[in-house]
């Protein structure tokens, strides 16, 4: 059992995978894409740097993804099987971790205008996970932690 948990901000992209191991969680894979929609963006996976071109968080995920499969640490994306997502600002309605729903996501885009420099991308971390990773369309296993 794999979890991932992302911290998406304003130009970076930061994650871990942890393996679950009896009732302990071992981090696996650290990574961090850095200078997202810049010229100089990069991706560190345990400690190995790539140059690269990184237009936005869902190709930043997406890179990341892939040498991460590149470098066999998991063999598949499947083996993840939770998804945590820090919300910077989850206004008077969210104080603790939350599934996330559509509704949630709604209120997330309102709540962008508490904090225009880390909402707006910790949504686009939210929304890339639901597009690239497929099991998790329905958000059911995502959590918001504000």
């Amino acid at each position: 059992m794999l979890t991932l948990v992302l911290n998406a901000g304003s130009s970076s992209l930061k994650f871990q995978i942890f393996k679950k191991v009896g009732a302990k969680l071992t981090p696996i894979i650290r990574g961090e894409v850095e200078a997202i929609n810049l010229a100089n963006s990069s991706i560190t996976i345990n400690g190995k740097t790539e140059k690269t071109s990184i237009k936005n968080h869902q190709q930043a995920l997406q890179k990341s993804f892939q040498l991460i499969l590149k470098s066999g640490l998991i063999k598949n994306l499947q083996e993840i099987n939770l998804i945590g997502h820090r919300v910077v600002h989850g206004g008077e309605k969210y104080h603790k971790p939350v599934l996330v729903n559509a509704a949630v996501i709604k209120e997330i885009k309102k709540l962008c205008v508490l904090a225009p420099l880390h909402n707006p991308a910790n949504l686009a971390g939210i929304l890339s996970c639901k597009k690239l990773l497929p099991k998790f369309k329905a958000c059911n296993a995502m959590k918001m932690a504000t």
